[in-house]
């Protein structure tokens, strides 16, 4: 999508959080914060994940050409975490359905979880990114919304 805007095919998109070089070239208004979200197999009686008992765990991660990847990359360095990955995949579905086969630890955005029951609460840990609108051009600002009518 970043490609695409900077290339003036399209004329806005929405993007997870561009790099400082892509962010000086854009106008962008952030439209959410989303977790990322750490997911395990849950083991019944265990206590809730902490980012630094990834050390050393095996990672499913999204591939290089998600727009995520590089805030996954930059969360592990930032907080020191050494880790091994295991298998890149193009998809978050495939990443969860190795998690449950006991294959690793996928870390994805909080939109991407599977629907509840999937996956217990205590499988995962967050940090948060921004996810917004994107474009060359100003954005306008976000549309307030206002009652249809006063009481």
């Amino acid at each position: 999508m970043l490609n695409s805007i900077l290339g003036g095919e399209v004329d806005f998109g929405i993007i997870v959080e561009p790099d400082e070089t892509h962010l000086r070239e854009l106008h962008s208004e952030v439209l959410l914060t989303d977790p990322f979200v750490a997911v395990h197999p849950h083991t019944p009686g265990a206590s809730p994940l902490r980012w630094k008992a990834l050390a050393g765990a095996n990672l499913i991660l999204l591939d290089q050409a998600s727009g995520s990847r590089r805030l996954i990359d930059q969360l592990l360095s930032d907080l020191r975490i050494e880790h091994q990955v295991v298998q890149e995949v193009g998809h978050v579905t495939t990443g969860f359905e190795m998690v449950r086969a006991g294959l690793g630890v996928s870390i994805v955005p909080g939109l991407a979880m599977p629907e509840t029951g999937q996956f217990n609460e205590r499988s995962w840990a967050y940090w948060h990114y921004r996810l917004g609108l994107a474009t060359l051009e100003q954005v306008p600002p976000m549309p307030v919304r206002k009652p249809a009518f006063k009481p």
